[in-house]
């Protein structure tokens, strides 16, 4: 298999509750709730999209900016394109600036 799907389904488990370590005397152990994980992603894609609901409304904006950039995108040009975003709309440069690259450090995927 996949080990980047395995790992990223694995971490989509953990986040729905399916998946969880129980601490015990000996260790811990992993747990898998008996439910159904039928609902859970099938695909990669799938996988990746879940995760990336689950992300701030402005780092899911920023991702998709960045998704359409060449290959690189600087910070003045995505805090233009950023702008309208009602996180950044009221703050100075300097601080949507920050707010920016504080989200930013959030995004590992």
């Amino acid at each position: 298999g996949n080990l980047f799907f395995t790992q990223q389904l694995l971490d989509e488990y953990q986040h729905r509750g399916i998946l969880w370590q129980e601490t015990t005397n000996d260790g811990g152990r992993w747990k898998l709730s008996t439910e159904s994980t039928s609902t859970t992603a099938t695909t990669i894609q799938e996988t990746l999209l879940f995760k990336l609901k689950t992300q701030p409304p402005l780092l899911q904006t920023v991702l998709r900016i960045m998704a359409y950039a060449t290959s690189t995108i600087d910070i003045e040009t995505l805090l233009k394109l950023t702008s309208a975003d009602p996180q950044l709309r009221h703050l100075d440069a300097a601080s949507a600036e920050r707010l920016l690259m504080e989200v930013l450090d959030t995004a590992v995927l």
